[in-house]
Formats: C-alpha cells, structure tokens, sequence
C-alpha cells in the first residue's frame, strides 16, 4: 500500500502534555520528542486525519514553556514540531459525538480542555463508524499499554491498527511497508525498438513498448535511486514520475499490482505527457 492510501492520526496527548505528569516524567517525554521527530521526518508529506480544530488545539495547548530548559536536538524538535504541525495536510471528516464512546487506552485525557475532548471524541467516533481500512493512530510507550491497538467501545468493540513509534520495529516496519521498490519487467529491457528514435519512427498502428535507459551501464543512476528521488505524489493509474539526468528523460514508474509496494519503470519520450506539476519540480520543460 502506498502512503497516499493510509489516513494517520497522531495521539493528542503526545503533543497536549498533561504538566503534572511530564514534571515527574522528563526523561520518558525527552523520549517522545525524538520518536516524535522520527515520525515528523518520516510524514512530512502524509495527510493526516485530523480536524484543522484539533491541529489547532495541538498548536496552542503544546507546553513549549515547559522546554525552555531542553538543549541542542531536543529544543530544535519543538521547533520542528510548529513547523510540522503547521504544515501538514489534514483530512477532515463528518463530526458525530458520542457521549457514550469509550476507547482503550482511553484517549480523552483529564487534563484535556473541552475543546480538545469535543474533538478527539469527533476523531473516536470516526474510527468507530468509519470502516475504511487504512486508518492507522500514532502513539508512543508512555502513554500506551502492551498492545498495538486502539479499541473503541459504544454498542460493540472495534480495534484499531495503532503503531507505537518508540516500541521496537513498529514504526520502521511501517516505513518499510510504503516504500516503493524497483523490479524490472523483461518488457522494458533496452532495445532499439524501445528507444527514443523508434518511438519517433513508431508505427501508430502498433503498441509502443519503451525501454528503460537506467539499465544502461553508462554512469546512470540505478532505478532504484531515481525512483526515491522521484516526485512524491501518484498521478493517473497509480504511477510516480523521476527523472534521469544521465539519459535526460522523464521516467515513469507504475505499480506492479494492487496493493503491492512494487513498481516497474519505462522511459517517457512523450514530454507533452508529464504532468506540468512534475517538470515544475525537475525544471525540465522540453527535451534536447
């Protein structure tokens, strides 16, 4: 699954700190500010579910007084944390309160204003009615139990997938879940009827197969490093675009199968095909 399909939430005492408990704490919330610079590196460019009323929250109940004495990386995360919060994409959603709505850990937290609760119950009730599989809640060690989920309960239980940043391996996995991997199909392999001057002599009455250029063992980049460098957003059926600088072309990179994190790539000579958005990003706007 790519992460475009995934809709994250992000656990809002991590960020609205019960002061109490954080003065006796501090070495364990030193702790979540790391996990939570991991996660901000990680999903910069993730949309979040999250109501822009709860981002707000987030941003005026976080207790940056409280950091004043933190030093070096520490003090650069809270920082770093305005900046992500402020940024982030957030999808919202239908409100729907439920008084009778409880979840497990339980997520309205005493220390929270009304504001704050009326708004994580509206984020609650929606993982409790939405069934929308992809949904997935941050969280951290000291504020969780042993399990990897979040349970809501009102008529019946639902649990949901919650990955503890800082617990060993669950957020990594994640990360390794999206990444997209390079594997060549035969299809693409280089060959002078998939080059550039066969598809400018291309018969239209004949399916056009294009090579991928990268294969070429000539300083190129490897597919898989122009696929990490590509430009970070799907477009048309499931596709992202890269460039090769080596071969200056525009390479297209599709997915294998559904629900896979696996791409295969081809040569795009059709420069009027690129999204404009893309060669905005590379700064290439015509070929040689």
């Amino acid at each position: 699954m790519s992460k475009q399909n995934y809709l994250p939430s992000i656990d809002p005492s991590s960020i609205i700190w019960d002061k109490a408990i954080y003065e006796d704490n501090r070495l364990e919330y030193g702790s979540i500010l790391l996990s939570l610079s991991k996660l901000m590196d990680e999903m910069e460019t993730f949309t979040f579910l999250l109501s822009e009323e709860l981002k707000e929250e987030m941003i005026s109940n976080f207790p940056a007084n409280l950091c004043e004495g933190l030093e070096g990386d520490l003090w650069a995360i809270v920082h770093q944390l305005y900046d992500f919060l402020s940024k982030i994409g957030s999808n919202d959603f239908t409100k729907n309160q439920d008084e009778d709505l409880e979840s497990f850990p339980n997520q309205i937290k005493g220390h929270f204003n009304e504001r704050t609760s009326s708004e994580v119950n509206y984020l609650l009730n929606y993982y409790h009615t939405d069934d929308t599989e992809n949904k997935i809640y941050f969280s951290f060690e000291k504020l969780w139990n042993e399990t990897n989920e979040l349970v809501t309960k009102s008529k019946n239980d639902k649990k949901h997938s919650c990955i503890i940043v800082d617990r060993e391996n669950n957020f990594q996995d994640f990360i390794d879940s999206y990444v997209p991997k390079f594997e060549h199909k035969e299809k693409h392999d280089i060959s002078v009827y998939g080059n550039k001057e066969a598809w400018k002599n291309k018969d239209v009455e004949n399916e056009f197969i294009s090579q991928l250029s990268c294969l070429l063992d000539d300083g190129s980049k490897s597919p898989q490093e122009i696929l990490d460098e590509r430009y970070d957003k799907f477009f048309g059926n499931l596709s992202y675009y890269g460039y090769d600088t080596c071969n200056k072309v525009y390479v297209v990179f599709r997915i294998s199968g559904a629900g896979t994190n696996i791409y295969h790539a081809h040569d795009e000579y059709d420069i009027n095909v690129i999204p404009q958005e893309v060669k905005n990003h590379f700064g290439v706007f015509k070929y040689d």
